[in-house]
């Protein structure tokens, strides 16, 4: 592309070469503890005890002025129980959700006012599985046959 710029009062032109380049702008990355990542585990959590999960974002992406990162907590009937908006974790009290099979939703989402960036939206989804911990009875590690209803 070829500059020009000239003063009116004397006449005088200047000329010069630039090249325009394209901001770069990746969707963001968000990672998540990787036991609870995985499509075919899930996380297994006594209700008594509670669970946390966190998650770290990365934003590569000279045309965003804001991410958001949205978490929802769903039952086996995919009705949301819990929204957390803007946070890095998930806190679920001990006894706060009964037993039962959960999904959790990480929506990870960049904002601009002059650039659509719809397209960089990002969501990651994990299970977590509530049981019941009967006193006095060892928890044995098992392979859970159900899996979240998105997965």
């Amino acid at each position: 592309m070829n500059v020009r710029g000239f003063n009116l009062a004397n006449n005088h032109t200047v000329s010069a070469n630039a090249s325009v380049l394209e901001w770069p702008c990746q969707s963001p990355n968000v990672t998540v503890h990787a036991a609870v990542i995985s499509p075919t585990s899930t996380l297994m959590v006594g209700n008594k005890d509670g669970f946390i999960a966190d998650a770290k974002f990365a934003v590569d992406c000279m045309k965003s002025e804001r991410l958001t990162a949205r978490w929802d907590l769903l039952d086996s009937n995919q009705t949301v129980l819990r929204t957390l908006p803007n946070a890095t974790q998930l806190i679920s009290e001990p006894y706060a959700v009964p037993p039962g099979l959960y999904e959790v939703t990480i929506t990870a989402s960049l904002w601009s006012s002059y650039f659509d960036l719809s397209h960089k939206t990002v969501v990651v989804v994990f299970c977590v599985n509530v049981f019941v911990q009967q006193p006095l009875a060892p928890v044995v590690g098992f392979r859970l046959l159900t899996y979240c209803h998105s997965l």
